[in-house]
């Protein structure tokens, strides 16, 4: 009979995968060190031993996948999974072995989001004991908890080898219904870049689910392969001026997604120690082909946002007429704003903090933003309407998007179907592929923020008297505004300060198109100033908008 259950343990033994370990088993790490193992069931634990050393020693805890019953349901907190001791009376740490001082003194860490650390200033008595323990039963709140949990630790003593970074990941540019734009902080400042080394970034972008959030701080999670995540050959990356303050950034063109998805996006920075991950960033794509995403344009470089486009149109015919059809405004603008003194001491020192080129830029970018509306979704009940006898809709309030079913009343007329094959030559139509079929028309606009307007105001000399609509006039239907923005919730790139009111967060929402306003009126608060409005402000009709191009 002895035989025979010994027979059987070697049998049961068998069946388990080698790197599954019971809590009575222990192995030992070197420093540094990163192990991946497995542990099956809840309430189970495995203990590593770390030689003795008077360094400090950095433990990380990241859980790579959950059992695979749990991946709809895995909560984004899991308590106490990491145990760590520093005393030879302590060889066990676990959750009926270590104490509420433990806890207090920071040896016991649960996994939030997929991670955990834990730091000892020095483990000189016998060294450090690790465990690692699975969830219970009841924190997952489920009733499969079979399965396998997949981990990964890591200890060194020179320098944490996966470092969080509580700031976003991204600052979201703009998606259309295949693509989309991402854009890093800067790392250089402007003027300051020679010889700067480029970060060694790479950037993950994955469908949101369950496991994107509950594991969503978790390198090995986020480095491994899942279905649906977005092929490195799909991400461009290339680098970019744009964005406040100058300096070089990284910006990823994201293509191959599928429309009306919901992503979320991480950025990691290897280095020679460690790995930093930003906190994830959010977007959506488009559901209709109405909209197409440009960036990278010489004419209007602060644009990266979808506009606007005939489905047919080629993306270089789309930005050639675009640029055709502000160029002369900016052109003679430059030429009113070049007869005033603006390189004389004397006569030209119209502020203390902005210059003719400040003034230029600020017109640009409102132009540019007037001229070339920023695309998105139409509500699905949305029809095409084609009436000559209407007129401008002025809302109670402020909006996020205003409807532009009405192509003679918004900033593309010339997208008409009435229009399109005069505007656009180079389109083909017959029976079967009609004017309206490749009109972009429905589409909603994400209006121009207010600050577009009030920026060009405060940097351009007095001699332009500059209007922009006051708040609760008619301004309502050609603009919109920016929204108080938790330092949390704010997007890559951000000026931080006081300032909180921007134009969208990480999360994915826009208020407003701001091409980069919005940053530079927080960091005008920030400095202790309050941008004043421009000269001559006052109230305008939206229908003499178009009246403000310099033409």
């Amino acid at each position: 009979m002895s035989f025979l259950l010994l027979l059987l343990d070697s049998i049961l033994l068998a069946l388990i995968p080698s790197t599954v370990h019971a809590q009575s088993t222990s192995a030992e790490l070197a420093d540094p060190s990163t192990t991946t193992f497995n542990l099956t069931g809840t309430s189970t634990g495995f203990i590593y031993h770390l030689a003795a050393t008077d360094e400090p020693l950095y433990i990380t805890l990241s859980l790579c996948n959950p059992p695979s019953a749990l991946s709809s349901t895995l909560p984004a907190s899991l308590p106490y999974a990491l145990y760590v001791s520093n005393s030879s009376s302590n060889q066990q740490p676990g959750p009926s072995t270590s104490t509420s001082d433990d806890i207090d003194a920071g040896y016991v860490a649960s996994l939030e989001q997929g991670f955990a650390n834990v730091s000892l200033s020095s483990a000189n008595n016998g060294g450090a004991w690790i465990g690692v323990w699975t969830p219970d039963a009841k924190s997952l709140n489920s009733s499969s908890t079979a399965g396998i949990w997949n981990y990964e630790l890591a200890v060194s003593s020179e320098a944490p080898i996966e470092v969080l970074d509580e700031g976003a990941s991204f600052k979201f540019d703009d998606a259309d219904a295949s693509s989309a734009l991402l854009t890093t902080s800067n790392w250089t400042v402007r003027g300051d870049d020679v010889g700067t080394a480029v970060p060694r970034y790479s950037a993950i972008i994955r469908p949101t689910t369950q496991l994107t959030s509950s594991l969503g701080r978790s390198r090995c999670f986020l480095q491994g392969a899942t279905a649906g995540a977005v092929a490195a050959s799909d991400i461009a990356s290339s680098q970019t001026t744009r964005g406040y303050g100058g300096g070089r950034r990284m910006q990823y063109e994201v293509s191959a997604l599928e429309k009306g998805q919901n992503y979320t996006s991480w950025l990691l920075q290897a280095g020679s120690a460690s790995t930093r991950l930003w906190a994830p960033s959010f977007f959506k794509t488009k559901e209709s082909a109405n909209c197409r995403l440009v960036h990278s344009l010489s004419f209007c470089p602060a644009v990266a946002y979808s506009v606007p486009a005939p489905s047919a149109l080629s993306t270089d015919d789309l930005v050639s007429y675009y640029n055709a059809s502000l160029s002369s405004s900016i052109a003679n603008f430059t030429r009113s704003l070049s007869t005033f003194p603006c390189n004389s001491t004397a006569m030209g020192g119209y502020s203390f903090v902005s210059t003719c080129d400040d003034c230029l830029d600020a017109y640009r970018t409102w132009t540019c933003a007037i001229t070339m509306p920023r695309c998105t979704d139409a509500p699905t009940n949305a029809t095409l309407n084609t009436s000559t006898s209407l007129e401008w809709a002025i809302p109670d309030s402020y909006q996020q998007t205003l409807l532009r079913a009405e192509p003679l009343v918004s900033r593309t007329p010339a997208f008409a179907p009435s229009l399109l094959a005069d505007t656009f030559p180079s389109l083909s139509f017959n029976s079967t592929v009609t004017t309206s079929d490749q009109t972009p028309f429905p589409y909603a606009e994400v209006p121009p923020c207010l600050d577009a307007c009030q920026l060009v105001g405060a940097r351009c000399p007095p001699m332009f008297s500059w209007p922009c609509p006051q708040p609760g006039g008619t301004g309502t239907a050609g603009y919109g505004v920016t929204r108080e923005v938790d330092m949390d919730s704010r997007m890559a790139g951000d000026v931080g300060g006081n300032g909180g009111l921007r134009a969208g967060d990480r999360f994915g929402n826009v208020f407003c198109n701001s091409l980069g306003t919005d940053l530079q009126m927080a960091a005008q608060i920030s400095s202790g100033g309050q941008l004043p409005l421009g000269f001559g402000t006052r109230i305008l009709a939206i229908a003499s908008l178009s009246a403000l191009l310099i033409v």
